[in-house]
């Protein structure tokens, strides 16, 4: 069963933050052809998540080069639009630090406790804030109050977008305030069911995953559609003993985690198995294997 913003479980999420980096890996792999400028985009993808972020926790206003760099990453992360950095160019490095700062200001009233209704209308505001910089419209600016905000700000990211608004998802979008809005209620909504510690960056992350399933591997695309392997046999086996305890007729069906998750543990198993047998086999018997 597809895993949609209406059913995921938050063990799934967590799940899909931990597939994140070989997805986000093999995505740039099969864009990017230049080795040089492919080393340059995963760098700047954990500069846009770790880095920027902590740089910018004192809130004070964004560089024109961190502008740019971070226009550049949304362009090498999402859709391709080649001309987006020239236009951030145009700007006066003093004019982006004010925008940007007063941007980080009225959001700084953020929290997990703020109502959906008062988070957009702050969020709104901030992001008029930001939007009155060149090349900067509503999708640039939710992430730059993304960056600011992971915990509460959403970006305006198109795999996000398909997820959580799902009967658009083949809609062309205008990029516009009423689109985002749209896209604010149904993330906050998501963040509500999730519970206490959900992240927007996190459901940014798990999105990106989710629509780009076709670089995952069966085994893992199982384990993760069944639950994380470890915390569902875990969650079993706690089961199972407490059923135990409570009754001696249990039956080994009752017990078992479900079917998808053996078969991925099986698989995963297989394959450590595999790696090992290839890191101490001698030549001969690789050579051996290999004609197999």
């Amino acid at each position: 069963m597809a895993i949609t913003a209406a059913n995921i479980s938050k063990a799934q999420l967590k799940h899909c933050l931990l597939l994140y980096p070989d997805v986000i890996d093999e995505v740039y792999d099969s864009r990017i052809k230049n080795s040089k400028k492919l080393f340059e985009a995963k760098v700047r993808d954990k500069w846009r998540y770790e880095e920027l972020p902590n740089a910018l926790k004192v809130a004070r206003g964004m560089s024109l080069a961190e502008l740019e760099r971070l226009v550049q990453w949304k362009i090498t992360h999402g859709q391709n639009r080649p001309f987006l950095p020239s236009m951030v160019r145009k700007n006066d490095a003093g004019t982006v630090t004010k925008a940007t700062e007063k941007a980080a200001k009225l959001l700084s009233s953020l929290n997990a406790t703020t109502t959906s209704q008062k988070a957009l209308e702050l969020t709104l505001s901030a992001l008029d804030a930001a939007c009155i910089l060149t090349g900067v419209g509503p999708a640039t600016g939710a992430l730059v109050l993304s960056v600011y905000d992971p915990n509460n700000a959403v970006f305006f990211q198109d795999e996000l977008f398909a997820w959580c608004v799902p009967e658009k998802k083949d809609t062309k979008l205008k990029y516009d305030k009423k689109e985002y809005s749209e896209l604010f209620k149904r993330a906050y909504d998501l963040r509500e069911r999730l519970g206490d510690g959900t992240q927007m960056v996190e459901l940014e992350k798990a999105s990106f995953v989710l629509q780009h399933l076709d670089v995952v591997d069966e085994a893992s695309r199982e384990a993760l559609e069944a639950g994380p392997v470890d915390s569902v046999i875990q969650l079993a086996n706690e089961q199972a003993s407490s059923k135990a305890t409570d009754s001696k007729g249990t039956s080994d069906a009752e017990t078992s985690p479900p079917p998808a998750v053996q078969k991925a543990a099986s698989r995963n198993t297989t394959k450590t198995k595999r790696k090992k047998a290839d890191e101490t086999a001698t030549p001969a018997a690789k050579r051996k294997r290999a004609k197999k």
